[in-house]
């Protein structure tokens, strides 16, 4: 028995004799299942799939002339981005930011509608002379190219109402 113990060592000793632990071909494919899961939530988080929407418009009123209000449409955005830029950023939420101007009496309410449904909403008031940035990110949704986001915009300024409708098409 002795023997026995001395030759079980040294068989323990050569790295080429050493026995394989009892589950190890579990553990290393459940390894390889994990890392698939891993990448393929990475893959997924940097892929373009949420709806992002940018609008810049000025509001502008001539100088003694306050009823002449107008607001004019300068440019719209429409671009995909990741999972992951959704996430960090604000969600279904509409952010308005002016670029240029100054604070004022203006209220501004503002509906974003896709496919007759209305997805968010926002009223913001304080709103003077200037050029504004309206952005807004959705999550991932059905959509068709054919069937445009409308943002139904009113600027009420001096007891008076000026709408306008912007259609922004998905790409």
């Amino acid at each position: 028995m002795k023997t026995e113990n001395i030759k079980e060592t040294a068989k323990l000793s050569h790295s080429e004799e050493r026995p394989m632990p009892k589950g190890a071909p579990a553990a290393a494919g459940g390894m390889g299942f994990v890392l698939i899961i891993i990448l393929v939530v990475v893959t997924i988080s940097f892929l373009p799939v949420s709806p992002s929407m940018t609008l810049t418009f000025e509001v502008k009123t001539q100088v003694g002339y306050p009823q002449a209000t107008t607001v004019a449409v300068l440019s719209t955005s429409y671009q995909k981005i990741s999972f992951m830029t959704y996430f960090v950023s604000e969600r279904d939420t509409l952010l308005l930011t002016p670029t240029t101007g100054q604070t004022g009496a203006y209220v501004l309410d503002i509906a974003v509608t896709y496919a007759g449904v209305q997805i968010s909403s926002g009223n913001f008031s304080d709103i003077g002379d200037g050029v504004y940035q309206l952005k807004v990110n959705y999550f991932p949704r059905s959509e068709q190219r054919d069937i445009p986001y409308q943002l139904e915009i009113r600027l009420t300024a001096f007891g008076k109402t000026y709408p306008i409708t912007v259609l922004i098409f998905p790409t």
